[in-house]
């Protein structure tokens, strides 16, 4: 059902026809991988398929006294970067771990503290 008029008239609209074959000329390539790329944007980043990835990470990243950029922290947490972005100095992204945050100009940078062995916090009693 291909036609060679590529826009027709339907109800007010301009549509596009269907056509035979895809356009693989190196302009309807690049449209494609632009497309695609913008698409992998939307998604999130998928969790880590290791259980201990993210705590190994956090320990790693403790150890080092390294400063993350809000990408590099939402990579290493599996979250997106809007996620961490909305976090502030003190939040605990799990047991054990607290972060850091510092503003330098517009970019955000995090480093990662582990908290003292053998310190347990006590869970608040409501007043």
């Amino acid at each position: 059902m291909a036609t060679s008029d590529a826009n027709e008239e339907a109800g007010g609209l301009s549509v596009r026809a269907p056509v035979d074959a895809i356009d693989a000329s190196p302009r309807g390539r690049d449209a494609f991988a632009a497309l695609a790329q913008f698409a992998a944007t939307l998604v999130p980043p998928q969790a880590p398929t290791d259980p201990l990835a993210v705590a190994r990470g956090l320990a790693e990243a403790a150890a080092l006294g390294a400063w993350l950029s809000t990408p590099e922290l939402a990579q290493l947490l599996g979250m997106a970067p809007g996620t961490v972005r909305g976090w502030s100095t003190g939040h605990r992204p799990r047991p054990g771990f607290t972060l850091e945050r510092r503003k330098e100009g517009t970019a955000l940078w995090w480093r990662v503290r582990a908290e003292a062995k053998g310190k347990k916090r006590k869970p608040e009693r409501p007043a």
